[in-house]
Order: C-alpha cells, then sequence, then structure tokens
C-alpha cells in the first residue's frame, strides 16, 4: 500500500454525515480549493469552477504555467485544507 498525502483522511473524515456515509458535495462550492484524488492528477491542488447537480465538477490546475480546466467527477475531490 501507498499513504495518502497528509489531510487526505481528515478531508474524508470532515464529509462524514451522522448517518455515517460521505456526502461528496460537503464544503465544495465555486472557488474552492481542492485536491484531486484519482486518476492521472491525483495529489494534485486546483481550485474548483464549478459544479453541477450530476456530479461533475470542473477544476482549474495550473500546468506548466497555464491554467487549464478539468472536468471530473466531483467524488474524486476533496476541499484542501
Amino acid at each position: 500500500p501507498r499513504p495518502v498525502p497528509p489531510g487526505v483522511v481528515e478531508a474524508l473524515q470532515a464529509l462524514v454525515g451522522g448517518d455515517g456515509t460521505v456526502d461528496w458535495g460537503r464544503g465544495l462550492e465555486p472557488g474552492t480549493p481542492v485536491r484531486i484524488l484519482t486518476g492521472p492528477f491525483a495529489d494534485q491542488l486546483g481550485r474548483l469552477a464549478f459544479l453541477d447537480d450530476h456530479g461533475r465538477a470542473r477544476v482549474l490546475l495550473e500546468i506548466m504555467g497555464d491554467a487549464r480546466t478539468l472536468t471530473l467527477d466531483s467524488r474524486s475531490l476533496v476541499a484542501a485544507a
């Protein structure tokens, strides 16, 4: 197993509601700094640009000195501390 970056476990714990389930949308609103949890951009920090009702998120990520927009599943994001 590979250790997760600092803050990931704590961020996930903060998303757990009273019923014990994870509310992936909690704490995510446009402008929020986010950490990408999965995929080729895992562990990267970006800024949430848009979140729709179907769980899709647009994230602004700086790549090679230029801002790029990625469309991701919101479940692959947590608010960055």
